[in-house]
């Protein structure tokens, strides 16, 4: 009995310790510009582009909606129920994910916020006007990350500066987003459970107007 309480001691602090560790989104642009997203979990990164025939990324998009916001779904929906109805169910769809993103925007904080910008030409007054514009527009950047989320003080490194050597400019940026594992899950299953009340919500209308159609061919068969 003692062992069996240590081993389920033990799985818990395991399964506390996993849903408590953070879960990083890494968004930054290589040398050639090509924007690279990256998600991290304990020990493991996963690249940008899963594979979206993978049966967990099938699972994930049909439990949560999103497979219904695909073109194939969005076309045979229409042709089925009607642009108004699919438009309609779209607009909930995506409602409801939003809500679910400002949530979780909450508890989310930016560990890293890193722009290195330099300006650069032949002409000075149009290098200082590039340096003016790309000021203009980092700085409020950053005000709206901090509107959205916590930003740790030693993450923002903003590096922006003019060059009127002429020499190549350079755009470089590098942002790093963490969220506990189980505001994610949280986030997933509250979407999730709306989800399947919809699907259930529409079988039932569907079976409802069945049932209404064999209803008025049996009063015109008696007619």
């Amino acid at each position: 009995m003692l062992i069996f309480l240590i081993i389920l001691c033990i799985l818990a602090a395991i399964i506390t310790a996993i849903l408590l560790s953070p879960v990083y989104v890494i968004i930054k642009n290589d040398k050639s510009n090509n924007l690279i997203i990256l998600y991290k979990l304990l020990f493991k990164t996963f690249g940008e582009n899963p594979d979206p025939n993978h049966p967990i990324v099938k699972a994930l998009k049909k439990s949560t909606g999103i497979e219904r916001l695909e073109k194939e779904s969005l076309e045979k929906n229409i042709e089925d129920s009607g642009l108004s109805t699919t438009v309609s169910e779209t607009c909930r769809i995506l409602a409801d994910l939003l809500k679910e993103i400002a949530k979780l925007l909450k508890y989310c904080t930016a560990k890293e916020y890193k722009l290195k910008i330099i300006c650069s030409s032949d002409d000075a007054a149009e290098t200082a006007i590039s340096y003016g514009k790309c000021c203009a527009a980092a700085f409020p950047l950053l005000g709206l990350f901090g509107s959205l989320m916590k930003i740790k003080k030693n993450g923002r490194n903003i590096d922006i500066r003019c060059d009127f050597t002429g020499k190549k400019e350079l755009f470089r940026y590098k942002f790093v987003i963490s969220v506990k594992l189980c505001h994610v899950l949280a986030a997933f299953l509250r979407v999730a459970i709306t989800e399947a009340k919809r699907r259930v919500a529409i079988e039932n209308e569907a079976e409802a107007k069945e049932k209404e159609k064999l209803n008025q061919q049996k009063t015109k068969k008696q007619d």
